[in-house]
């Protein structure tokens, strides 16, 4: 009886040994594996960021790009479409051109009205207003024109009367703008 008891204390003690073992064990696993685990997802979770951000990069960078062709293709196309400004002071010579534009797309002028330039900061406007006699496609013809030929020129407003279908004479007017060149102040030539 005594072996038995013997036996009992050693495997109570055992026991003891393997409960600490298995509580250290697990605490080890809590305290060192368990935080690599864990790191280990986070690391790839960090990744899977990166690599989004890099696609999102590279995305940009292409728009980037596109968007420094597309705006060094407008500065093209502004520098081949540079448009130099008449002064002002050459209302006359406008007049005249416009007589000569309507007259040869078949307009009859009644009447040809430059009015006093207007300031801004860039250039000045000159509104021209002109009235006459023609047929529809005869002024369709001289706006198409007037676009094409003297581009510093606008068209604010359009009267058309009579009959639209015929070749009928109809009359118009119509109110233009020019854009002419700033006016040159004393002080800026002085700086020049």
């Amino acid at each position: 009886m005594s072996e038995t008891r013997t036996g009992w204390k050693w495997w109570r003690i055992d026991l003891i040994g393997l409960a600490c073992c298995a509580s250290l064990t697990a605490g080890g696993y809590l305290l060192t594996v368990v935080p690599v685990l864990q790191s280990g997802r986070h690391a790839s979770q960090l990744r899977t960021k990166i690599e989004n951000v890099e696609l999102q990069t590279d995305r940009l960078v292409q728009l980037s790009r596109k968007l420094d062709l597309a705006l060094s293709n407008i500065g093209a196309r502004l520098t081949s479409n540079a448009l130099t400004l008449e002064p002002a002071e050459r209302a006359n010579q406008r007049v005249t051109t416009l007589t000569r534009l309507a007259s040869e797309c078949g307009l009859t002028l009644d009447e040809v009205t430059p009015s006093d330039p207007e300031p801004a900061e860039l250039y000045r406007t000159v509104p021209i207003r002109l009235t006459g006699k023609g047929s529809f496609t005869s002024s369709a013809m001289f706006l198409h024109r007037l676009r094409t030929e003297l581009r510093d020129t606008t068209l604010r407003a359009i009267n058309l009367t009579g009959d639209p279908t015929g070749e009928t004479a109809s009359t118009f007017v119509f109110e233009l703008v020019w854009y002419a060149a700033p006016e040159v102040r004393a002080d800026r030539q002085k700086g020049e």
